[in-house]
């Protein structure tokens, strides 16, 4: 299998139009590793095209930031900003979608977070099964 891996979209919906065109009829999948939302003027529209296309999504630190889930004293202040900027344009369906995205998923495999959580510290590495797994405390 052949996977388009997506992240750090940040709300830039003409840049995910642009990846998602330059991989179509080339990947089996797409995968989403979070931050979706964040600085980009259409987060709305990055949440419905990749809800509709991803067939495995997982949280972000943006995610977390826009759905309350992560205080935003830890963003930097341009960030913060568009953090709240985000949670205020957001449908109240879509920011529930957020922040229903899990941590971790597995593709083929199993995948748990090898340390507890670590506020603003994430990371993802293969499994070494030929999944991936998003990490906290790297």
């Amino acid at each position: 299998m052949r996977y388009a891996v997506l992240s750090d979209i940040h709300g830039n919906l003409e840049a995910l139009r642009a990846v998602l065109a330059d991989c179509a009829g080339q990947v089996d999948g797409v995968l989403c590793l979070g931050d979706l939302v964040g600085y980009g003027a259409d987060p709305a529209a990055c949440i419905e095209l990749v809800a509709e296309r991803a067939e495995l999504l997982v949280a972000g630190n943006h995610e977390y930031g826009v759905t309350g889930q992560l205080a935003l004293e830890w963003f930097n202040p341009l960030a913060r900003a568009a953090a709240e900027w985000t949670a205020g344009t957001l449908a109240d369906d879509q920011r529930r979608w957020l922040a229903g995205l899990p941590l971790t998923a597995a593709s083929g495999g199993d995948a748990r977070p090898r340390e507890p959580p670590a506020p603003g510290r994430v990371g993802v590495r293969p499994d070494g099964r030929g999944g991936v797994r998003r990490l906290h405390g790297v």
